[in-house]
């Protein structure tokens, strides 16, 4: 069937005509297409693109709806991880502030221990390099010592002494002494010098017995950087050419 068949059906015969079949005879060939059809075909045509133009309307619009609630999904979950972002930021900043206080604390907590223990220490005194016996009296030791410096001493003078825990096999035990009196334990410091070598005391050792202050672990460790500053430096990270401990304050001199 063409479009001069559909000229010879009556209107009614025209409606059974399905939209395709009539689509297709409209648009097959312009020319032939009669001047006088009948106005039904026209409405028929017209609602046909209407209904199609409606539906891709409708399609694009539901499309339209859903971007904008995924857009508007979107923005929600950003406000959202915005608004955290700025908790989060505010307790870490927070957090800093407070680590930064406890850090100040727990400072000032160590230097007050430390200073505590320096004061418990300070009326004591190491002897080092004196030979371990079997046996041996640690108080006739330092009393013997104290005779080769010239210092007359007696053994009330002595609150407590016996030697430490070596930290290496190969190095002699230093002798801790404490002592009652700190006039006393401040002259033989002050004597140091003078310390004998341990063949004086009976030993078949030359050792040089020293003399030095009882200094807290922290104190120690920072004597002993100064120490090894000076000697490896030309220019002394310490500052003056004499880095020395009197009572456990370290003192600098030129």
């Amino acid at each position: 069937m063409d479009i001069k068949d559909v000229r010879k059906l009556s209107t009614s015969q025209q409606k059974k005509l399905s939209k395709e079949e009539l689509l297709r005879l409209i648009t097959a060939d312009p020319e032939e297409t009669p001047l006088n059809i009948s106005n039904d075909l026209i409405v028929m045509e017209s609602r046909i693109i209407e209904k199609i133009t409606q539906e891709i309307r409708n399609l694009v619009t539901l499309k339209f709806e859903e971007l904008k609630a995924d857009i508007l999904d979107i923005t929600k979950s950003q406000s959202f991880l915005a608004d955290k972002y700025d908790v989060l930021y505010t307790e870490n900043t927070a957090l800093k502030a407070t680590v930064v206080i406890l850090e100040k604390k727990i400072g000032a907590n160590m230097t007050a221990i430390d200073t505590i223990d320096q004061n418990e220490r300070n009326n004591a005194l190491l002897f080092s390099g004196i030979p371990s016996r079997v046996s041996e009296n640690v108080n006739e030791i330092i009393l013997n010592i104290a005779s080769e410096m010239g210092i007359g001493m007696k053994l009330e003078d002595i609150s407590q002494s016996f030697r430490l825990r070596s930290t290496a096999s190969s190095k002699v035990s230093p002798i801790l002494v404490k002592f009652n009196k700190r006039s006393l334990r401040n002259q033989l410091y002050a004597a140091r010098k003078k310390s004998p070598t341990a063949d004086k005391l009976g030993y078949s050792s030359t050792n040089t017995i020293y003399i030095n202050e009882s200094l807290t672990d922290y104190r120690r460790k920072l004597f002993a950087k100064c120490l090894t500053k000076k000697r490896t430096t030309t220019t002394n990270i310490c500052g003056p050419r004499m880095v020395k401990f009197t009572s456990g304050k370290m003192k600098q001199q030129k």
